[in-house]
């Protein structure tokens, strides 16, 4: 047979091998390996090694040479199944707890290390790596491209990856070559791509469950996925890697997610929990360390400042330990539980008692959210739950009259709310023939009375997306100083549906006071929100009644205990 009839039935066969490999998305792990093992060589066919190719300065040796990077460079030889010195082996155990190395290409490799450790730069030369030095063209259909998505909680944060990938691809004459260049030279990089000869595209791509589907993947880059938030899902990260991870299966390339620890939930700290050590998963790598670990050319002093000003903060940025005081306010099946599902608003009954609490935005980055609802017994009723996502573009004044109509469809004349532009905001809602009052509770505060009346299921929640997943996202932090708890949003994200669902449902039932509640938490004064300094630890359990209470109410259900109030106030001048 001649040179090229060989030629063409080692494609044919590959093509073929490509074939059976799509079936991986649908069959289970003990096959998928079994599949990896025969069919590996077909998947990556590596034109260099890592290891030589991060040694030879003609290659990628520029990018990660230094004392800097030697523990990144290890990292990353192993997570390509290739061998490590005796040497690197101890710096193997050292990020991962695990004696023995791969042995071959993992399918995930996490990297949870503190800031400024060369995350980012060495995920972004191994994303080189993969799109210019390995062929994946035997797995690629007719006219398909391979896609190297970097996906991260914002655009600007995945530029910063696609900047280095960049920089090799323009500068190092082997990779530039690669480019693209119908329509000029480098025509082939734009803002957010790089586009490569051999059919690969290295994309910037938004950290979405829904545009990550339907490309074929050759590798995933996850920045920073610690980290990302979004109210449109109740666990965002699970969602867009479980979507992500069957791009891979036909090509056999690898997630690679990258960032610092933050709090001890969602994807990142889970698989840390499950696969960190000798008894996770071999072929899902997990390192972790603090940032001198990684890159000991950081100043211990500048690291030494930061403990001394945090150190539960200091901890996680540098010291790569995730956070201990930060913990999730409520758990996602109690908020389920308190859904009604398919019920999205309740019409207006005649007789019924109804109360607003209202969230105001000026529009520039929060939404404007109002919910109305009643109490039946002793549940809160959620009816209605405006909300208003900025940018508000006819203004603020037509946001509160479309509000106020709502308002009136209720018989309301009066609505509570915090303090936000104080003067404006009662002015904007009196011209519509609405009382405006300030709350004197703090948004944690509210937030704070719900969390019982959620656990002890006293709250009908309506089906509303946003609210569920505003709930399940926010955090508790403990006060270094002795103060109660603070009740927040993480960072990047929003609270607005819930804060007026938690000011409304406070209002409504809160605990009912009870004749031995009085004994159990002290004084008090009736003056349509009860005041108490002490909250009982029956209370924060969702108990309705407390130990050895006889279950008899006062005959009143306008006496609500509200125990974050007045946390500020004198205590003996309010207190009688």
């Amino acid at each position: 047979m001649s040179a090229a009839g060989r030629r063409l039935n080692r494609l044919a066969h590959g093509i073929r091998q490509a074939s059976r490999l799509r079936r991986l998305s649908r069959i289970g792990a003990a096959e998928t390996a079994t599949w990896r093992a025969r069919w590996g060589s077909w998947i990556m066919k590596k034109l260099i090694s890592v290891r030589q190719a991060l040694e030879d300065p003609a290659w990628l040796g520029s990018m990660l040479g230094g004392e800097s990077f030697a523990v990144m460079r290890t990292l990353l030889i192993a997570a390509m199944g290739e061998a490590l010195t005796a040497a690197e082996v101890h710096i193997f155990t050292q990020l991962t707890g695990r004696a023995e190395t791969p042995g071959e290409a993992v399918e995930e490799l996490w990297v949870i290390a503190g800031r400024r450790s060369g995350k980012t730069r060495a995920i972004g030369t191994l994303a080189a790596y993969l799109a210019g030095c390995v062929d994946h063209r035997a797995v690629l259909g007719p006219g398909e491209r391979g896609v190297l998505p970097i996906m991260a909680a914002n655009t600007l944060q995945a530029s910063q990856c696609l900047n280095f990938i960049k920089g090799i691809f323009t500068d190092i004459p082997r990779f530039a070559a690669l480019v693209e260049n119908l329509g000029g030279r480098n025509a082939g990089i734009t803002s957010d791509t790089i586009s490569l000869k051999n059919r690969i595209d290295i994309q910037v791509r938004p950290a979405s469950f829904r545009t990550i589907r339907g490309v074929t993947a050759i590798g995933v880059i996850a920045e920073e996925c610690s980290m990302w938030q979004s109210d449109d899902s109740r666990n965002p990260d699970r969602e867009i890697l479980a979507a992500a991870r069957p791009c891979l299966a036909t090509t056999g390339g690898a997630l690679f997610a990258i960032g610092s620890p933050h709090a001890r939930k969602g994807e990142t700290f889970g698989t840390y929990n499950k696969q960190f050590g000798p008894n996770g998963n071999p072929a899902i790598l997990v390192a972790n360390g603090p940032t001198r670990l990684f890159n000991p050319t950081i100043k211990q002093s500048v690291i030494d400042r930061a403990y001394e000003d945090d150190p539960a903060v200091a901890a996680s940025e540098w010291g790569g330990q995730f956070r201990n005081d930060l913990e999730s306010y409520v758990n996602p099946e109690i908020v389920d539980a308190c859904r009604a599902r398919g019920v999205y608003r309740l019409d207006f009954v005649k007789g019924v008692s109804y109360i607003a609490h209202a969230d105001p935005s000026g529009g520039a980055q929060d939404s404007f959210t109002m919910a109305i609802g009643h109490v039946e017994g002793d549940i809160g009723i959620l009816d209605v739950l405006l909300e208003k996502r900025p940018p508000f573009a006819s203004g603020i004044d037509d946001v509160v009259s479309e509000f106020c109509a709502v308002l009136r469809d209720y018989g309301l004349y009066e609505c509570v709310g915090d303090r936000y532009a104080a003067g404006f905001t009662v002015e904007a809602f009196r011209k519509h023939g609405v009382e405006y009052r300030h709350s004197d509770m703090t948004t944690s505060d509210y937030f704070s009375g719900f969390l019982p009346i959620l656990n002890s299921r006293r709250a009908q929640l309506l089906d509303h997306k946003r609210l569920a997943a505003q709930l399940c996202s926010l955090e508790r932090r403990p006060s270094r100083i002795g103060a109660k708890d603070q009740v927040c949003h993480p960072f990047g994200g929003h609270d607005d549906c819930a804060a007026a669902v938690a000011g409304l449902m406070v209002r409504l039932v809160g605990t009912v006071v009870r004749k031995s509640l009085v004994a159990q938490v002290g004084t008090f004064r009736m003056c349509g929100v009860q005041q108490s300094a002490v909250e009982p630890d029956w209370f924060v359990r969702g108990d309705r009644f407390p130990p050895g209470d006889p279950r008899a109410w006062t005959g009143s259900n306008t006496i609500i205990h509200d125990f974050n109030a007045m946390k500020k106030a004198n205590l003996d001048e309010h207190f009688s």
